[in-house]
């Protein structure tokens, strides 16, 4: 803006427009110089997006920017997503899977645009003046779901090489590296097989819908990959491939505490006992289903939150069955409500302890922006008081999705103290997961959710819940 009043004042500075519309020789000025100030704007305008390339908006690049993102709507008569990389044979399998069979309408558009506009806000510190190119299409497939394409898998060996394991997301948005790929190659691709609905949602989530479905799949191109080698004759065992090690993999501890490492086997047969070297997780022929136990996320901001249980990560049993696959088990969450789990509830988008996750693999994320106040497992004791609101009524917070207080823990005796104002889209004031806990606001305190599809208590699951 300051290179816009220079520029303006070398244009205008010392310039006299004395106007008298009573004579003819005023009127006549007045023509010529409302011609001439047309000439001007017009000019300083153009001038701006010149100095400002990225005012413009990104009409050039893609069908909708949402910074540091850029979505590339994939359409039936547009060009293919992997047409850059034709010649590639991996390529070539993948190319049928990512075809464009549908464009996307104004409604589902929408609704894929505040699932990105979730991680927008998120990741507003990103490496300033670089930006990732989504690519987003529907290919129909009855028998698929959805699913986020990593163009590391589809590019080829000598341009893979210039991407971390992590893919060009990660890269660019921690490290302000350009990406790699040649124009036309997007730096990640999501694809839509079913139509999901498509109707605004609120803090309480459908998993079927478009926007947690976007939410889901961006979950991954920034960072949540774990990457690894599969025995093609035994889905019980693999490997953490050097070449596939990603940052989420480095975080990633055994249900016996035993951190993954390059070139580390995996097995699922902990049922069997600690074996040395080995990241172990449980199979199908555990004897006490009760006695299961996940595999863990851990980092600073993550162990802090739960004193050092970390987060769970899910095992080797999701919707596609028990085993290995490289991809999906060990690359999701285990938290149940969130949608970037495969479990039982999935109606929650990520959840605080998620967000810390992400600080872990190298984000830099103001948590205080989208929650007040999260609490997991024992942490604190069962009795306690709350002293931290959450926005106020002159400066309500506005992010989408944001949750003033979460319980996600059992027999919790909380008072809030502090007034909250979760007024953004989709806010929740309070958000209660669990069992036996009692939720008390004294006389006087606000719980404000004033925002579009705003939700002030929401008890989302559990049991024997009280609010006083």
């Amino acid at each position: 803006m300051q290179k816009f009043k220079i520029y303006f004042n070398l244009f205008f500075k010392n310039r006299k427009f004395c106007y008298n519309p009573s004579s003819a020789q005023g009127r006549m000025m007045g023509i010529k110089y409302f011609k001439l100030y047309k000439i001007y704007i017009v000019f300083v305008v153009l001038f701006c997006l010149y100095i400002y390339p990225d005012s413009a908006g990104a009409a050039q690049n893609s069908s909708k920017q949402i910074r540091p993102f850029n979505i590339i709507y994939g359409t039936v008569n547009g060009p293919h997503p992997l047409e850059a990389v034709a010649d590639n044979e991996n390529a070539k399998e993948a190319w049928k899977g990512v075809t464009p069979t549908r464009n996307f309408t104004e409604e589902e558009k929408s609704a894929i645009e505040v699932g990105v506009n979730y991680w927008a806000e998120r990741m507003s510190k990103a490496s300033p003046g670089v930006s990732a190119n989504i690519f987003v299409g529907y290919s129909d497939s009855p028998a698929g779901t959805a699913f986020s394409l990593s163009p590391i898998s589809v590019a080829g060996e000598e341009i893979a090489d210039k991407v971390s394991p992590n893919d060009a997301v990660f890269d660019a948005l921690q490290g302000g590296k350009p990406s790699p790929y040649p124009a036309g190659l997007a730096d990640n691709i999501v694809i839509f097989n079913i139509p999901y609905d498509k109707r605004p949602q609120r803090a309480l989530l459908d998993v079927f819908s478009t926007t947690s479905i976007m939410m889901h799949e961006m979950g991954h191109a920034l960072g949540i990959m774990g990457w690894y080698d599969v025995d093609k004759n035994d889905k019980k065992h693999g490997n953490f491939a050097p070449s596939k090690f990603t940052k989420w993999n480095s975080h990633l501890y055994d249900v016996f505490g035993k951190q993954a490492k390059p070139g580390m086997n995996i097995a699922m047969d902990a049922e069997e006992g600690n074996k040395e070297n080995v990241f172990q997780i449980y199979g199908e022929n555990m004897a006490d289903e009760y006695k299961y136990k996940y595999p863990t996320f851990h980092g600073n901001h993550v162990d802090a939150l739960t004193d050092g249980k970390g987060m769970p990560v899910m095992g080797g049993f999701s919707n596609h069955g028990p085993g290995l696959d490289g991809f999906n088990a060990l690359g999701h969450s285990g938290i149940m409500q969130s949608i970037m789990s495969y479990g039982m509830l999935q109606n929650m988008a990520f959840t605080e302890l998620e967000l810390a996750m992400f600080q872990d693999l190298g984000y830099e994320i103001d948590r205080e922006l989208f929650f007040g106040k999260s609490y997991y497992y024992s942490v604190g004791g069962d009795t306690q008081t709350n002293t931290l609101g959450f926005g106020s009524v002159w400066f309500p917070n506005t992010s989408s999705f944001g949750v003033g207080v979460h319980i996600m823990r059992d027999s919790l005796n909380l008072t809030q103290a502090e007034n909250i104002y979760a007024n953004g889209y989709a806010g929740a004031g309070m958000r209660v997961d669990g069992i036996g806990n009692k939720l008390n606001l004294p006389a006087g305190i606000t719980v404000s959710a004033d925002g579009d599809m705003g939700t002030g208590v929401l008890v989302s699951y559990g049991r024997d819940n009280t609010l006083n």
